[in-house]
This record gives C-alpha cells, sequence and structure tokens, in this order.
C-alpha cells in the first residue's frame, strides 16, 4: 500500500512539473536535503515514564525539498515547492503508547502539516505507524503575474507581516512559534495576494486566504480571512497600518519602525473584536550591531503582551476563546507578558554562535537556546544546539500535573543536531 502510495505521489509531482518545465522560457530548480537529529529528556516524574525511558528519547526526521521556478514569459512566473518528510522515533512510539491515556494528548502531539482548511488539498500523510510518520505535500504552488508597479500571486504561497523578532501580532498567516529557532521557510497557505506600489502609499498589500470548515469541508467566510496592508516611508521611519477580517472577527493593528543613534527599534499592534471580548496584543523591539573583538556582533531585546493570557493550563481549557486562537495558531504561548532576547556572535566567517531566551514575566519560567551554525561547505550546513526550559511546577516552561495521569507534562530539555545539504 505504501508503494502504491509513493507511485503515485512522484505521479502527481510529475504532473505538475512537466507543464512548468515544458512551455518555460527560462526555470531554475533548487533543493535541499536535510537530516534532523533530536534527544529529548524529561524528569522523574514525567508522563513519558509511563510508556518508555523518560531521559532519553531519540527521533530522526529526513526532510527533502525540490523547489521550482519556472518562467513562462518576462510577466509570468510559476513556483512549485515539493516537500517529503519521514520521521522516525522513540518520541512518536511513546506519544501513540499514551492515547487514551490523558485528555492533554494534543499538547504532546507533533501534527505534521494538514490541508483540511486549506482550498486545495495538496498533502498526504502515507506512513502513521508504530512510531514512523511520513507525508508528503506541495508547499508553493502559486502563479505569479509581475508588472512595474504591481504583482499579483495566486494559489499556495507565503506571507509574512511584521517586524517581531520573536513574537510577531500582526503577522496573521501562519506565524513561526515563539520557540522555533530554524526559519528557514513556513508553511504555505492557500491564497491570492495583491502587491503594489503608488505615488501614495509605498507598499500595498491585499491578501485573500478562503478557508474551510473542518467539519463539512465547505468554505466558510467565518473560517477565512481578508486583509490589507499600508506601507509608507517617512525619511528613516516606516509606518504600517493592517486592517481586515480574520476568521470572522474584524481587526486592525499597525506598526512603526525606525532608528534611534545606532539601533532599530520597532513596535506593532493588533486589535480585534472577540465572540466575548476585544483581543489586543503588542509588541516592542530594539536591535543592534557591534563590534566584539573585531567580530560581528548582533543583539535584540524584545517585550510582548498579549491581553488573552491566562496564569494556568486549567484556565486555558476554560476559555474557549484564547483555546481556539491557540489551536489553530494564532499565537502559541498561553500568558500575558514576555520578554525575550538574543544574541549572535561571528566567531569565524562560517562559524556563529547564538544564543536566545525567552522568559515570562509573570511566572519566572524561561526557555535558554544556546546554538551553534556552521557553514562546513558552500552547500552544507551544520546546526548543533540545546533547548532549556526551566521553571517551577505550573509554570509555563516548567509544566503541568496531568489530571487523568497524575504525570506531570512539560517541555522536554532537547539537544539537537541538523545537516543541511544544498543543491
Amino acid at each position: 500500500m505504501v508503494k502504491l502510495k509513493i507511485r503515485i505521489l512522484y505521479s502527481f509531482l510529475l504532473l505538475f512539473l512537466l507543464p512548468a518545465l515544458c512551455f518555460a522560457n527560462e526555470a531554475e530548480i533548487k533543493g535541499l536535503l536535510k537530516s534532523l537529529t533530536t534527544i529529548d529528556s524529561y524528569g522523574a516524574s514525567s508522563i513519558m515514564g509511563m510508556v518508555g525511558d523518560e531521559s532519553s528519547m531519540f527521533e530522526e526526521r529526513v526532510v527533502g525539498r525540490i523547489m521550482v521556478k519556472s518562467e513562462i514569459s518576462d510577466e509570468i512566473k510559476f513556483h512549485i515547492h515539493y516537500e517529503n518528510s519521514f520521521s522516525k522515533g522513540e518520541y512518536l512510539s511513546a506519544v501513540e503508547a499514551l492515547h487514551g491515556r490523558t485528555a492533554n494528548i494534543n499538547l504532546l502531539t507533533r501534527n505534521p502539516p494538514k490541508d483540511s482548511t486549506q482550498f486545495f488539498s495538496l498533502t498526504q500523510e502515507y506512513v502513521d505507524d508504530s512510531g514512523e510518520e511520513a507525508y508528503h505535500r506541495l508547499d508553493r504552488l502559486y502563479v505569479e503575474y509581475s508588472d512595474v508597479d504591481y504583482n499579483i500571486r495566486f494559489g499556495r504561497q507565503a506571507l509574512t507581516w511584521g517586524g517581531g523578532k520573536v513574537f510577531n501580532p500582526i503577522d496573521i498567516m501562519n506565524p513561526f512559534a515563539p520557540t522555533d529557532v530554524v526559519r528557514d521557510y513556513k508553511n504555505g497557505s492557500d491564497m491570492v495576494t495583491l502587491q503594489a506600489y503608488t505615488e501614495l502609499v509605498s507598499d500595498l498589500q491585499i491578501a485573500i486566504v478562503p478557508r474551510r470548515n473542518v467539519r463539512t469541508s465547505e468554505l466558510e467566510y467565518d473560517e477565512s480571512s481578508a486583509s490589507m496592508k499600508l506601507r509608507n516611508s517617512y525619511g528613516d521611519t516606516d509606518a504600517e497600518i493592517v486592517f481586515g477580517s480574520h476568521y470572522g472577527e474584524a481587526f486592525v493593528g499597525g506598526g512603526v519602525a525606525g532608528i534611534l543613534s545606532d539601533a532599530v527599534v520597532r513596535s506593532d499592534f493588533i486589535l480585534s473584536d472577540g465572540e466575548n471580548r476585544r483581543y489586543f496584543s503588542a509588541v516592542a523591539n530594539i536591535d543592534y550591531s557591534w563590534l566584539t573583538f573585531d567580530n560581528n556582533t548582533y543583539g535584540y531585546f524584545e517585550l510582548y503582551y498579549n491581553n488573552l493570557g491566562v496564569n494556568s493550563i486549567d484556565e486555558v481549557s476554560r476559555d474557549e476563546e484564547l483555546l481556539q486562537k491557540l489551536t489553530r495558531g494564532d499565537f502559541y504561548m498561553r500568558d500575558r507578558y514576555y520578554m525575550a532576547t538574543g544574541f549572535q556572535y561571528e566567531a569565524h566567517p562560517l562559524i556563529n554562535l547564538y544564543t536566545s531566551i525567552i522568559f515570562n514575566i509573570k511566572d519566572y519560567s524561561y526557555i535558554l537556546q544556546p546554538r551553534l551554525e556552521w557553514n562546513f561547505r558552500s552547500n552544507m550546513r551544520i546546526l548543533l544546539g540545546v533547548d532549556l526550559p526551566e521553571g517551577n511546577l505550573g509554570s509555563e516552561f516548567g509544566g503541568f500535573t496531568d489530571a487523568s495521569t497524575g504525570r506531570v507534562i512539560a517541555p522536554a530539555k532537547k539537544v539537537y543536531g541538523q545537516v543541511t545539504i544544498y543543491f
């Protein structure tokens, strides 16, 4: 059955690739192969101890990605990114064994990308058994028409708004989680986007994202998004305003970015009408570059606020509006006040050292994420890092006691290594 699915997926890929290549005046094909090894470690009272060795759980993930850019004419381009991922490890087996034992299984499951709400169904999971998981998808599939003053894109693509370093409240289309330190590319969404440049507005963007109801598979307004961004520059200062509708909720937001001495400062906010109360979130940051022992150094400091935040996981389960936004990925952290800071030190032109920390200001828990990035060759990058969450029981990064099992559910201390080869 798996072999049949693999044949189907390669046939599906060729169905899109052949026309793009045959009718192209010019085509560019690139790709990458990525191998990620992770070792998770949990405490002695962890829920993972019920089904495995909580002191070390291995997981291996291999991802291949092919990226095709086909130029049909000077104005029309066709973009395809195909991704195939295979994962195997003790963590996947442990989570599978915990099904039915805890009501919080959704907090443990690392779900692959799904297309149940997308306009197009371009993702297929072809292995999900015995600690193994594999899927393939078309993560980008869009046509782009460009003219001197505007461009239009239709299909699966990615869009990023806002100037947040770790938290990004106005980036409403598949935002990264604050703890994601590898941000090579974000998952694509089916949308129509327009970008135009005018004398009155230096950058105008419109995005329409149709989505389906998971239960009915029908397109619905309350599941979709439509938004506009207007951006202008005033000397060294950039200002923007965004507004629209997101999952049926009207919103307005904006941001400014400017120069303060030799540093760059930014601030963004969003305000929306929820079902029961208004949602307000804001971020402000400053970043600066300097030399340390004649080597390039970079640092940032960021503050984040979310008025829907609560003090405990129990409060999350009782707050339907907050739970809904967390589940669909509008944001990823449950509390109100956070501080984040990070540094990058260029030890060698090919070796960079990073460290970052996210700190919950109310419960004093945090996650520290030091890592090393080595450009081993012109087409090979090696990443080594650790995630070190710390906090008291009941705090954001310290975890909580699961009512069903009496065991602790908490973020893992993690060691990881990733090798990426580009071609």
